[in-house]
């Protein structure tokens, strides 16, 4: 584990969300900052970084943040405007960008504007979810054991998995949803 030394001074943070390897978290002032293992790119930063123990801000200059989630070696997070963004490894197509390999820049996630919260596998997943506004669940990368529950194989881009879901959670070879009935 790598120390998060001289986590710069903010009026307080809003939210964290620690990774395999790398942590991530926004600040009052929803900006975005990450630190830990870059092996894959997964802070956002060039792979010639192989860490950052120090926060780095993360993502274009005056850009805010609502969410982020570190999985084992990507990362995606959600901007105020409502774009999903992923960065980092991409072997299973865990970035949703429709392609298998490494990318350390931030792309967004197809070109809708309504997701509310994103959700990283931080054990062993290459499988990521996310859930838009219109409480519609999707879900991308690995489906080798089933985890979108759909009966399809792995997904490149955010594929539609169901609807009327308020939450989600992905494990290691698995995920887990709930919907807005309670079941």
């Amino acid at each position: 584990m790598i120390p998060a030394e001289g986590v710069p001074a903010a009026s307080g943070w809003n939210s964290v969300s620690v990774g395999y390897e790398h942590t991530c978290a926004i600040d009052d002032l929803r900006r975005l900052w990450c630190w830990g293992s870059n092996t894959t790119g997964n802070l956002g930063l060039p792979l010639t970084t192989s860490e950052a123990r120090e926060p780095q801000q993360i993502g274009p200059t005056g850009s805010q943040w609502k969410q982020v989630s570190a999985g084992r070696a990507h990362t995606c997070g959600i901007q105020d405007d409502g774009t999903l963004w992923c960065w980092g490894k991409n072997s299973e197509a865990q970035l949703g960008l429709g392609f298998r390999s490494p990318h350390e820049a931030m792309t967004q996630v197809g070109t809708d504007d309504d997701w509310s919260e994103a959700h990283l596998g931080a054990d062993s997943s290459d499988t990521s979810c996310a859930i838009k506004k219109d409480l519609s669940l999707h879900c991308w990368g690995s489906n080798q054991f089933g985890q979108m529950a759909d009966g399809r194989g792995d997904q490149s881009i955010a594929t539609k998995v169901g609807d009327g879901y308020q939450r989600v959670s992905v494990g290691g070879e698995h995920s887990c949803a709930l919907k807005t009935s309670g079941e």
